[in-house]
C-alpha cells in the first residue's frame, strides 16, 4: 500500500459517510492485504484480537490510503472509530483496541519516516473534514492520521522489540522465528509475506 505520490486523479474532496445503525456498524479492524493473503491475514487478527470482527479490503502496493479511505467511509458497516491496518502487518502476540490507538511511526533504515506502515486509529467523521479541506494533500493523510493521537512513537526493526520488516522474498528464517517469539508485529511486502505464509501456519496458526 502506498503513501506517496498517489494518483490523485482518483481523488475527489466531495467525501461523505454513509450512515449505519450501531448494530449494522460492528467492524472494527480493517486489514488491508495483498490479494491471495486476505484468508491468512483475517484468520491471524482474528486469532490476535478475539471477538472483534475483522474486515479485510484487497489491495496492491500502487494503491493509496486515500483511496482505502474513500472505501471505507462508504462502507456502513465499519464502525465511526476503527483501526486500519495497512497491508500486510501481521501481529505476533495479542492486541487490544486500546493499544491499537498508540501512534507509531516506522523510520527505516536510511532514517526515513513511514507513516502509513503500523496500524492507524481513525474516525470517519474526522476523515471526512481531513479530506474535504481545501488544502487537504493526499500524500501526508497517514502522517495527518497518525498525529491525531499524538506525538508519534518511532519504531525501527533495528531497534526494540516492536517490529521486524520483511522485504524480500528471501528472508531468513531465523529473524523472521525471533520476531514471532520476541515482537509485537513483523510488516511485510508482497513478496515477503508470501515467502514466510508457510513459517506463519506453522506457527501462529497452529498454536
Amino acid at each position: 500500500m502506498s503513501e506517496k505520490n498517489p494518483d490523485t486523479s482518483t481523488v475527489t474532496t466531495t467525501v461523505e459517510v454513509v450512515s449505519a445503525s450501531a448494530a449494522e456498524a460492528s467492524v472494527r479492524i480493517v486489514v488491508c492485504a495483498y490479494k491471495g493473503s486476505e484468508e491468512l491475514l483475517a484468520k491471524i487478527w482474528e486469532k490476535m484480537y478475539p471477538g472483534a470482527p475483522v474486515k479485510v479490503l484487497i489491495v496492491d502496493e500502487d494503491n493509496s490510503i486515500t483511496e482505502i479511505a474513500q472505501e471505507i467511509l462508504l462502507d456502513e458497516t465499519i464502525s465511526d472509530d476503527f483501526i486500519l491496518v495497512p497491508a500486510a502487518v501481521v501481529p505476533c502476540a495479542p492486541v487490544s483496541f486500546e493499544e491499537l490507538h498508540l501512534p507509531v511511526v516506522y523510520v527505516d533504515n536510511n532514517g526515513v519516516r513511514h507513516y502509513g506502515r503500523m496500524p492507524m486509529a481513525a474516525n470517519k467523521d474526522k476523515l471526512v473534514e481531513i479530506m474535504s479541506a481545501d488544502d487537504f494533500n493526499p500524500e501526508t493523510l497517514a502522517e495527518v492520521l497518525v498525529k491525531a493521537n499524538g506525538r508519534p512513537v518511532e519504531v525501527s526493526s533495528k531497534e526494540g522489540n516492536f517490529v521486524t520488516a520483511v522485504l524480500r522474498g528471501n528472508p531468513c528464517e531465523h529473524v523472521v522465528m525471533e520476531a514471532l517469539v520476541r515482537k509485537k508485529y513483523l510488516y511485510a511486502s508482497a513478496s515477503g509475506l508470501a515467502a514466510i505464509t508457510p513459517l506463519l501456519n506453522d506457527t501462529i496458526l497452529k498454536s
